[in-house]
Protein backbone atom coordinates (compact mmCIF):
# COMPACT_ATOMS: atom_id res chain seq x y z
CA UNK A 1 0.00 0.00 0.00
CA UNK A 2 2.61 2.81 0.79
CA UNK A 3 6.57 2.33 1.11
CA UNK A 4 6.80 5.12 3.49
CA UNK A 5 7.35 5.06 6.65
CA UNK A 6 4.48 5.46 8.88
CA UNK A 7 2.98 6.21 12.51
CA UNK A 8 -0.12 4.98 12.90
CA UNK A 9 -2.29 5.76 16.40
CA UNK A 10 -5.06 4.23 16.94
CA UNK A 11 -7.75 4.45 19.86
CA UNK A 12 -9.40 1.33 22.01
CA UNK A 13 -6.71 -1.30 18.99
CA UNK A 14 -7.03 -4.60 19.88
CA UNK A 15 -3.59 -6.46 19.39
CA UNK A 16 -2.22 -9.82 20.39
CA UNK A 17 -5.74 -10.32 22.44
CA UNK A 18 -4.92 -7.84 24.52
CA UNK A 19 -6.93 -3.92 24.18
CA UNK A 20 -5.46 -0.75 24.80
CA UNK A 21 -7.00 2.34 25.15
CA UNK A 22 -4.04 4.34 22.75
CA UNK A 23 -2.16 2.13 20.66
CA UNK A 24 0.87 3.81 18.70
CA UNK A 25 2.72 1.93 16.05
CA UNK A 26 5.25 2.83 13.57
CA UNK A 27 5.69 0.48 10.54
CA UNK A 28 5.19 0.90 6.70
CA UNK A 29 1.07 0.04 5.82
CA UNK A 30 0.09 -3.18 4.05
CA UNK A 31 -3.20 -3.23 4.32
CA UNK A 32 -5.58 -1.04 5.67
CA UNK A 33 -9.83 -1.59 6.27
CA UNK A 34 -11.83 0.49 8.30
CA UNK A 35 -14.17 -0.94 10.21
CA UNK A 36 -17.90 0.50 10.36
CA UNK A 37 -18.89 2.04 13.61
CA UNK A 38 -21.35 -0.37 15.16
CA UNK A 39 -24.53 1.69 15.67
CA UNK A 40 -25.91 2.15 19.14
CA UNK A 41 -29.61 0.65 18.86
CA UNK A 42 -31.77 -1.18 21.39
CA UNK A 43 -30.13 -4.53 20.68
CA UNK A 44 -26.75 -3.84 21.74
CA UNK A 45 -24.59 -4.97 24.45
CA UNK A 46 -24.59 -3.79 27.58
CA UNK A 47 -22.13 -0.86 28.77
CA UNK A 48 -20.68 0.64 32.03
CA UNK A 49 -23.96 2.89 32.14
CA UNK A 50 -26.26 0.26 32.38
CA UNK A 51 -28.46 -0.30 35.24
CA UNK A 52 -26.83 -2.02 38.15
CA UNK A 53 -28.24 -5.32 38.26
CA UNK A 54 -28.24 -5.58 42.12
CA UNK A 55 -31.02 -3.20 42.40
CA UNK A 56 -32.78 -2.77 39.30
CA UNK A 57 -33.69 -4.93 36.00
CA UNK A 58 -30.71 -5.41 33.87
CA UNK A 59 -28.88 -6.53 30.65
CA UNK A 60 -26.27 -9.60 30.46
CA UNK A 61 -22.80 -8.09 30.15
CA UNK A 62 -22.31 -11.85 28.54
CA UNK A 63 -21.74 -11.86 24.93
CA UNK A 64 -23.41 -15.02 24.50
CA UNK A 65 -26.40 -13.94 26.23
CA UNK A 66 -27.50 -11.05 24.10
CA UNK A 67 -31.24 -11.40 24.68
CA UNK A 68 -31.26 -11.78 28.80
CA UNK A 69 -32.83 -9.86 31.40
CA UNK A 70 -30.40 -10.01 35.14
CA UNK A 71 -31.56 -9.32 38.59
CA UNK A 72 -29.20 -10.10 40.92
CA UNK A 73 -28.56 -13.42 40.04
CA UNK A 74 -31.26 -14.35 38.50
CA UNK A 75 -31.19 -14.66 34.72
CA UNK A 76 -34.33 -14.72 31.96
CA UNK A 77 -33.74 -14.64 27.97
CA UNK A 78 -36.27 -13.17 26.39
CA UNK A 79 -37.19 -13.30 22.33
CA UNK A 80 -35.64 -10.20 20.55
CA UNK A 81 -39.25 -8.70 19.89
CA UNK A 82 -39.95 -9.00 23.48
CA UNK A 83 -36.14 -7.94 24.61
CA UNK A 84 -36.30 -4.89 22.34
CA UNK A 85 -39.73 -4.25 23.98
CA UNK A 86 -38.49 -4.22 27.59
CA UNK A 87 -35.32 -2.76 26.71
CA UNK A 88 -36.76 0.49 24.79
CA UNK A 89 -39.34 1.16 27.72
CA UNK A 90 -36.88 0.55 30.67
CA UNK A 91 -34.20 2.87 28.82
CA UNK A 92 -37.13 5.18 28.32
CA UNK A 93 -38.21 4.94 31.87
CA UNK A 94 -34.38 5.16 33.26
CA UNK A 95 -33.91 8.36 31.20
CA UNK A 96 -37.11 10.11 31.28
CA UNK A 97 -39.33 8.63 34.39
CA UNK A 98 -41.80 7.93 31.54
CA UNK A 99 -44.66 5.02 32.93
CA UNK A 100 -47.28 5.08 30.09
CA UNK A 101 -45.96 3.96 26.58
CA UNK A 102 -49.11 3.86 23.62
CA UNK A 103 -49.36 0.60 21.40
CA UNK A 104 -48.72 2.96 18.25
CA UNK A 105 -45.30 4.04 19.50
CA UNK A 106 -44.37 0.43 20.54
CA UNK A 107 -45.65 -1.07 17.29
CA UNK A 108 -43.61 1.41 15.26
CA UNK A 109 -39.84 0.76 17.68
CA UNK A 110 -40.89 -3.02 16.83
CA UNK A 111 -41.89 -2.60 13.01
CA UNK A 112 -40.78 0.63 11.72
CA UNK A 113 -44.66 1.01 11.41
CA UNK A 114 -47.08 2.29 13.85
CA UNK A 115 -50.01 -0.18 12.60
CA UNK A 116 -47.34 -3.32 12.02
CA UNK A 117 -47.94 -4.84 15.47
CA UNK A 118 -51.52 -5.41 16.06
CA UNK A 119 -53.26 -4.70 19.67
CA UNK A 120 -53.29 -8.82 20.65
CA UNK A 121 -49.52 -9.16 19.55
CA UNK A 122 -48.26 -6.40 21.51
CA UNK A 123 -50.91 -7.98 24.49
CA UNK A 124 -49.04 -11.24 24.21
CA UNK A 125 -45.59 -9.60 24.39
CA UNK A 126 -46.44 -7.52 27.07
CA UNK A 127 -48.33 -10.71 29.19
CA UNK A 128 -45.21 -12.70 28.59
CA UNK A 129 -42.46 -10.32 29.33
CA UNK A 130 -44.57 -9.59 32.62
CA UNK A 131 -44.41 -13.48 33.62
CA UNK A 132 -40.58 -13.32 32.25
CA UNK A 133 -40.11 -10.41 34.96
CA UNK A 134 -42.11 -12.64 37.52
CA UNK A 135 -39.64 -15.62 37.39
CA UNK A 136 -36.72 -13.39 38.35
CA UNK A 137 -38.40 -11.46 41.19
CA UNK A 138 -38.16 -7.90 39.21
CA UNK A 139 -38.41 -5.05 41.57
CA UNK A 140 -40.42 -3.89 38.21
CA UNK A 141 -43.78 -5.08 36.20
CA UNK A 142 -45.72 -4.17 32.91
CA UNK A 143 -49.14 -4.23 32.38
CA UNK A 144 -51.26 -2.63 29.72
CA UNK A 145 -54.72 -1.49 29.26
CA UNK A 146 -56.67 0.16 26.10
CA UNK A 147 -53.68 -0.03 23.86
CA UNK A 148 -51.46 2.00 26.63
CA UNK A 149 -48.39 0.14 28.49
CA UNK A 150 -48.00 0.48 31.66
CA UNK A 151 -44.54 0.21 33.72
CA UNK A 152 -44.80 0.35 37.41
CA UNK A 153 -41.27 0.42 39.65
CA UNK A 154 -41.29 -1.20 43.28
CA UNK A 155 -39.01 0.31 45.75
CA UNK A 156 -35.95 -1.55 46.50
CA UNK A 157 -34.22 0.33 48.74
CA UNK A 158 -32.77 -0.96 51.86
CA UNK A 159 -34.65 -0.11 54.62
CA UNK A 160 -38.09 -0.68 52.67
CA UNK A 161 -37.64 -4.38 51.00
CA UNK A 162 -38.48 -7.15 53.17
CA UNK A 163 -36.42 -10.59 52.17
Amino acid sequence: MSDYLSRVTMRKATFGGGTFELLTVVGYIVESEPETPAKRDVLRPAEPDEPDTEIEVGYSRNALEPLTLVFRERKIELTKSEFILFRYVNDLHRIEGQVEFEFSVLSEILTGDEFGKSKNALGKMIRQIATALARILAPITISYNREILYLTVIDTSPGFMIE
